[in-house]
Parts: structure tokens; sequence; C-alpha cells
């Protein structure tokens, strides 16, 4: 199982480096921060252990451009509230 030691809810009006920069956040679209992201997390590690959530959208692990290694960070896209918290709570361990 994927350990994430960093979830947090992002705030309106802009997500930085989530497919497009200074991309406008939908207002249905619930986006988490997932920090502390090992190298070997990619974007389809992120989508194997979120998209047991129905209203998961996408998830995007960021790299360096010129590198293309992962920076440590990523984000996860959700379209309910409501899985939105309780991915949260369940990948911070709690019930």
């Amino acid at each position: 199982m994927l350990k994430l030691k960093a979830l947090a809810p992002l705030k309106q009006p802009y997500s930085l480096y989530f497919f497009s920069i200074y991309e406008p956040l939908p207002p249905d679209d619930f986006r988490m921060f997932c920090g502390d992201l090992g190298n070997e997390v990619t974007d389809e590690t992120l989508v194997r252990a979120f998209n047991k959530y129905p209203s998961f959208l996408k998830a995007k692990v960021v790299r360096d451009r010129r590198t293309n290694k992962t920076k440590g960070y990523g984000f996860v896209s959700f379209k309910d509230p409501v899985d939105f918290t309780r991915a949260m709570r369940e990948m911070n361990g709690e019930s």
C-alpha cells in the first residue's frame, strides 16, 4: 500500500504544476497534495492507490522538466467531496 506522509486539500482558485501551470480549478474538482513521494512513485502508482474511489479523476506526480526526476510530490483529483474526504482520512490512517 502506498504510504503518503503529506496530504492536504488545495485552496481555490489555482493549482500549480498539475497538468498545466496556473490551471484554474473547476468548482467540482477537489484536489489533494500528496507529498514526500519516493523516486519510484509514478502517475500510475497514484492512480492505482486512488482509483478505488468512484469519483477519482486524475493523478499526477510532478517532475523536473530538465531531468524528468520526481520532485517528491504530486496531486490527486476527485469530482466528489465525499470521496476526497474519505481518501484523505484513509491515506492518513484515520477511519
